[in-house]
């Protein structure tokens, strides 16, 4: 898969994350808290951050994490423990961790990577925190997760808290560029800016639409994209018309668009038309109020014309 062959695999290879500076600094002045809590949505680079992290910790060299030293070339570092904890949480399997934790490591620190912590059970976490609390000066945790609200909050209050968010177009645009250059896949601008605002911010969602294309002979089109990937659907005029409240021109755009395209893809794309204009009041410093009310009567819509025989008719009620 090309997000995992393009992983990054040292800080300054991860891109548009203020946490990765954070930690590099951490690092390199000896600082790294005993627990950490990284949090946010899928494919933003909590996993990579994570392991970027325990190699440079372990490594023997003075650039951390080096690539070259013996630790960092061991492929299974017996000082990394990634576990899953969807699988492998129960408080059996934490217990036994947790007494590993004791031991002394082959290198410099022993790191536990707890992915998907939010699956810990009540019990595993109250576990867990004795050992936070007491922690032994060789072992790091992390916790990761994508919904940091289920972690404990005794536990999440010894983490040093780390966000990390989506990440723009702008660092979307420049991976998908360099992977596409490197593994000899044609594409045009366009298309790529279409995979772009299909990833949402995450990077393994953009390469996993981009290897869709890495056996086409022809150059990808941003009509491929949309084709494999899912339409992309222009609402601007009909949210111009909603703002203005021209009811009638506005059900007349809403007939035009279902004409051509689905409900779900109208819907959804008339709701991310709203959020783009709701932050830039904010940034402008106006009111969010009027995008907000939109927002919430075009997400009612969405549940309703599930259950609609003719789905429109949700959205023009929603009007």
């Amino acid at each position: 898969m090309l997000y995992n062959v393009y992983r990054p695999t040292s800080f300054r290879d991860v891109l548009g994350q203020p946490a990765a500076v954070v930690l590099k600094n951490l690092v390199h002045r000896g600082r790294m808290p005993h627990s950490l809590l990284l949090t946010g949505t899928r494919g933003v680079g909590k996993t990579t951050l994570a392991r970027i992290c325990a190699r440079a910790l372990n490594c023997e060299s003075d650039e951390k994490p080096c690539e070259r030293c013996k630790s960092c070339r061991t492929k299974r570092h017996p000082d990394i423990f990634e576990i899953d904890t969807a699988a492998y949480g129960s408080s059996d399997s934490i217990s036994n961790l947790i007494h590993s934790m004791q031991l002394a490591p082959d290198y410099s620190r022993r790191v536990y990577i707890f992915d998907e912590a939010h699956t810990l059970s009540s019990k595993s976490m109250s576990m867990l925190l004795k050992s936070v609390e007491e922690p032994r000066s060789s072992s790091i945790v992390f916790l990761l997760t994508t919904d940091p609200d289920k972690i404990d909050i005794a536990l999440r209050s010894r983490c040093m808290w780390l966000k990390l968010g989506s990440l723009d177009k702008r660092n979307i645009l420049r991976l998908l560029a360099r992977v596409s250059i490197t593994e000899e896949i044609r594409i045009s601008r366009q298309a790529l800016v279409a995979i772009a605002d299909r990833s949402k911010g995450s990077a393994r969602d953009a390469l996993s639409i981009l290897e869709m294309f890495s056996d086409r002979e022809h150059e990808v089109t941003e009509k491929d994209v949309y084709e494999l990937a899912g339409e992309r659907v222009d609402t601007s005029d009909l949210v111009n018309r909603m703002f203005v409240g021209n009811t009638k021109a506005a059900l007349d755009e809403i007939d035009r668009l279902y004409t051509f395209h689905a409900s779900k893809a109208i819907v959804d794309s008339c709701l991310s038309e709203l959020a783009s204009r709701m932050r830039s009041n904010v940034e402008n410093g106006t009111s969010p109020l009027l995008p907000m009310r939109w927002m919430k009567a075009v997400s009612k819509s969405r549940l309703d014309f599930a259950n609609s025989y003719i789905p429109q008719r949700a959205l023009e009620v929603a009007l």
